[in-house]
């Protein structure tokens, strides 16, 4: 009787404490976002290389390692196109760009009967939330469509982007607006590493570009940190899948004479790829990594299946399920052709449309010339074997040639000019601020000789003369320069009597004086001027430059004493300032990163007028005094 007595003691005391328990857990229930959820962390620019997982003894990305050590690794992952908009719609389509109809940065929408896995979640009755860091994921894409919340709101405070910190933050709060429980199909697109020469949180060293890439992956890194955290703490860490895709990779040393808008080596194409299952199976899956060639279109697949919603039936291309990886099973032959675009030559009228295709280790791309490489015993693509190997062009052609045909009928493809390669290397080399001014002169002046027709070189090359104030190359450059546009040849003696003036040299005498621009002309003679003859100057048709205007009627009202309505100038004035200089600075954002975004690269061309007039006024009042109202 005394053992069962202590056996019923024992008994009870275990039931008080399962009771307690069951207790304290209803007290804290998860918060939203039940067992199904899923999480996609979407990072441009991510290179293959900079989620190494643990790999180096000194990881800067301790938390990215920590994700990759609770999920499965996909090291032979690929990009479906260098446009970051084109990747993300293969993972919310499950399709590659040319079937989702989604192929460039700009204004898009899906093709007919194609269905976003955002729209069949939500029509699910999950909670659908895009929080996006900035270019180019925009509302104007097809990407915000199912989007219960799409959240591109950057631009506050005049930043070029939102910092990955920010989303997580962003994201955070949309989430604890949810109801308890609620799934959630999310999509965070962390944009740091597209502008890597602009401080971020952490404030990391910026001494060369690699440091600051470095620098940016760190603030992604303390990101998914922050992200962890609220997860963990609400509970709903392990019943949610988390997905951390690269977009695209980055051109680097191996070819740098292509810009990642046109490069489809695996420098660009190959992208890192980790999923966290919704459950702990880390103890049934085989190894920690998966060698198989799979794509970004797969990874959508992937999505449809774990959301439990019909998929896309792509009429031209098979894709596989990665669901098996995640289970533990492997994913079996190594025998799925994955094609790699870029549309940006089309988008831009350089030409046709680039793909590549990769089979196994082998990738061929008809590019400027014919390219075929076996990448798993030639990582970095030196070596062409076209002429070569046979034996391994045999094994690719047959399906080469089923997707020219389909992506270019029956004609043949035009191919890319080797000089606009270098155009383009060069844009993003010369608007780098780690490039001294010499390398920048010397990179445009020998880019000019191969394409001696293009105006936006001399454009270019005049931008960094004046910025450097080196006016003697002005006229060196424009000596032989040979304008086709009216607006060109008007630039063109802009730029010279600025020039001159500062050279203090005479204008040759056919030099054409009726076409300068008023406004210079206005700036020249400013020391001798009363504010009265300013601003009757100012307001005349030959300055038609409203900017300048401004400044110069702020000006003349300030030496009269009218300072009110200096102030009232002054600020339409600035803000006209500021609203191009921030584009120009884009703009050097937009050729440094490969001109793949949907806007106008033509906004970077030479100074501005304003410019011009201050280089013409730098030694009298009005230079002193647009420095004193932008607070330089």
């Amino acid at each position: 009787m005394h053992l069962k007595g202590k056996l019923m003691t024992r008994l009870s005391q275990n039931i008080v404490l399962l009771v307690s328990l069951s207790l304290s857990l209803a007290c804290s229930s998860p918060g939203p976002g039940g067992n199904g959820s899923v999480i996609v962390i979407a990072v441009p620019s991510l290179r293959a290389d900079a989620v190494n997982c643990g790999a180096l003894q000194e990881s800067i990305t301790p938390n990215l390692d920590r994700l990759c050590s609770e999920g499965v690794r996909f090291t032979h992952a690929y990009t479906t196109s260098v446009a970051t908009n084109a990747a993300i719609s293969s993972i919310l389509t499950g399709l590659v760009p040319l079937e989702s109809g989604v192929r460039t940065d700009g204004v898009s929408r899906y093709s007919e009967s194609v269905k976003s896995l955002a729209q069949l979640a939500r029509e699910k009755g999950m909670e659908t939330i895009l929080v996006s860091g900035g270019v180019p994921v925009l509302r104007k894409s097809a990407l915000a469509k199912g989007f219960g919340d799409f959240d591109d709101s950057v631009r506050e405070g005049g930043r070029f982007y939102r910092p990955a910190e920010a989303v997580v933050e962003r994201f955070i709060q949309l989430l604890e607006d949810r109801a308890e429980g609620a799934s959630f199909f999310s999509v965070l697109y962390f944009n740091d590493l597209l502008f890597p020469e602009l401080p971020g949180p952490l404030k990391a060293s910026v001494e060369s570009l690699e440091g600051a890439y470095n620098g940016k992956l760190q603030d992604i890194d303390l990101a998914i940190l922050k992200l962890r955290e609220y997860l963990k703490k609400r509970r709903i860490w392990e019943p949610t899948t988390v997905v951390l895709v690269g977009l695209q990779g980055l051109a680097r040393n191996e070819h740098e004479s292509l810009s990642k808008g046109i490069n489809l080596y695996n420098e660009v194409a190959q992208v890192p790829l980790v999923i966290k299952p919704s459950t702990p199976v880390r103890d049934k899956v085989p190894s920690w990594s998966i060698d198989t060639s799979v794509s970004l279109a797969d990874l959508g697949v992937t999505l449809f299946e774990l959301i439990n919603v019909e998929k896309n039936i792509p009429r031209h291309f098979k894709h596989r399920s990665l669901k098996p990886a995640i289970e533990g099973r492997g994913l079996g032959e190594n025998n799925l052709p994955l094609v790699i675009e870029s549309y940006l030559p089309v988008l831009r009228g350089w030409g046709d449309v680039q793909i590549s295709l990769r089979l196994g280790e082998l990738m061929f791309w008809d590019g400027t010339e014919p390219r075929l490489f076996n990448t798993y015993t030639d990582r970095m693509e030196q070596q062409n074997l076209f002429s070569k190997d046979y034996t391994s062009f045999k094994k690719i052609s047959g399906h080469w040639e089923a997707i020219k045909d389909l992506y270019f009928k029956d004609r043949q493809p035009t191919t890319l000019s080797y000089s606009l390669g270098e155009k383009l290397r060069v844009a993003r080399n010369v608007f780098s601020r780690y490039t001294t001014y010499e390398s920048q002169k010397q990179e445009l002046q020998e880019l000019r000789l191969r394409r001696p027709d293009d105006w936006q070189v001399v454009q270019w090359l005049i931008r960094i003369a004046f910025e450097k104030g080196d006016w003697p190359l002005i006229p060196s450059v424009l000596r032989d320069a040979k304008p086709l546009l009216p607006a060109a040849v008007d630039e063109k003696y802009q730029w010279l009597f600025t020039a001159y003036r500062r050279l203090r040299v005479e204008p040759p005498k056919n030099f054409p004086a009726s076409s300068v621009n008023g406004c210079l002309k206005l700036g020249a003679a400013l020391g001798g001027l009363t504010p009265k003859e300013i601003e009757s100057l100012a307001r005349t048709k030959e300055c038609v430059d409203q900017e300048v205007q401004y400044w110069l009627l702020s000006f003349a009202a300030s030496k009269r004493g009218a300072h009110r309505e200096a102030q009232e100038f002054a600020e339409s004035a600035l803000s006209l300032t500021l609203r191009r200089q921030e584009q120009v600075e884009f703009a050097k954002i937009f050729w440094t990163d490969g001109a793949t975004w949907d806007f106008d690269p033509a906004l970077l061309e030479g100074p501005s007028v304003l410019d011009q007039v201050l280089a013409l006024c730098e030694d009298n009042e009005f230079s002193g005094y647009f420095r004193q109202k932008r607070g330089l």
